[in-house]
């Protein structure tokens, strides 16, 4: 059987597997995002790669960009060894989703900012020699300013307004509309979903339409997402002592190109001197480029390489 390349970007609504074949092809298929919570990210892993992928594969190189990378070395060390346990591996990368954006979308120095359900963001500086992670954090104490961060912000709103303390009666409106509930069963109905912070933040694409017809508090809660994504980029240059020239690129599947948040963060940039830079690539596009890379380069201090063993 001949041997193939696998590449693999994982977010929080789905897990994106590339397979390319020895002369070439490109196989791609989707499956169900990562809820944190429910399995381990190895043992969701790899049933995701069992999917497509048969065991006795000889696999010359995966690698694999994730929003739900190990939180420690521990994990990681449990994810290859489980990846290297089931498949014929021969070399694997493990890397932020960030990572993958950034060499999809920087050719210089700058910073991706992710706005998934969470937050990712990498920086390169000092003419791509330096390299830096920020924000995130997850959905627990970070990830200001992604999908599940403002689809929070509009359920509260929606509840407040439930309950006579503030909020949006467009919010609580929407939500229930959304979610297919009345008022009192709202918070329930939410809680009690399989996988709740993905359901939450697809709640968010609501408040951003609530936000772009008008309504005040949608708009505070938009205006809030622009300014901590804006604070991520300043932070970046900063770090990476940027100049006029340093690039600033947000995408993200939770980043709607052309509308109100989108024209709210080209109106922040300007004001904060942040060039904007608009790319069409996807972290896919960014994982392909990664594994054709024979080394990660000025990404090698937060890209994880490994080689199995010979026996």
């Amino acid at each position: 059987m001949p041997s193939i390349r696998v590449a693999v970007d994982q977010g929080g609504s789905g897990f994106r597997i590339a397979r390319i074949a020895s002369d070439g092809t490109l196989t791609t298929t989707a499956h169900p995002g990562f809820t944190p919570g429910e399995d381990s990210f190895s043992t969701y892993a790899v049933k995701q790669l069992l999917q497509d992928i048969d065991p006795t594969q000889k696999i010359d190189k995966l690698v694999l960009a994730s929003a739900a990378q190990p939180a420690s070395d521990a994990e990681r060390e449990a994810l290859k060894d489980a990846l290297f346990a089931t498949f014929n591996l021969t070399e694997l990368w493990l890397c932020s989703d960030a990572i993958s954006a950034s060499q999809a979308a920087i050719r210089g120095d700058g910073v991706v900012i992710i706005m998934g359900t969470g937050i990712a963001a990498l920086a390169v500086g000092n003419s791509r020699t330096t390299v830096h992670e920020l924000s995130g954090d997850g959905y627990l104490i970070g990830d200001e300013g992604g999908a599940y961060w403002i689809g929070r912000l509009g359920l509260n709103s929606a509840l407040r307004e439930k309950d006579g303390r503030g909020g949006s009666a467009a919010l609580l409106k929407r939500a229930c509309e959304f979610f297919d509930t009345d008022p009192d069963y709202l918070a329930d109905r939410v809680h009690n979903f399989p996988r709740p912070v993905h359901s939450i933040a697809t709640f968010a694409k609501e408040v951003i339409e609530i936000a772009e017809a008008g309504d005040e508090v949608a708009i505070s809660i938009v205006d809030k997402a622009v300014d901590e994504l804006m604070q991520v980029a300043l932070a970046a240059k900063r770090l990476c002592g940027g100049n006029e020239d340093f690039e600033v690129v947000i995408g993200g599947g939770a980043f709607p190109r052309g509308g109100i948040l989108h024209t709210k963060v080209l109106e922040l940039a300007k004001v904060t001197k942040l060039y904007i830079s608009e790319s069409s690539a996807t972290p896919l596009d960014g994982v392909l480029e990664l594994l054709d890379l024979p080394i990660p380069g000025v990404f090698a201090p937060v890209i994880h390489t490994y080689i199995k063993s010979p026996h």
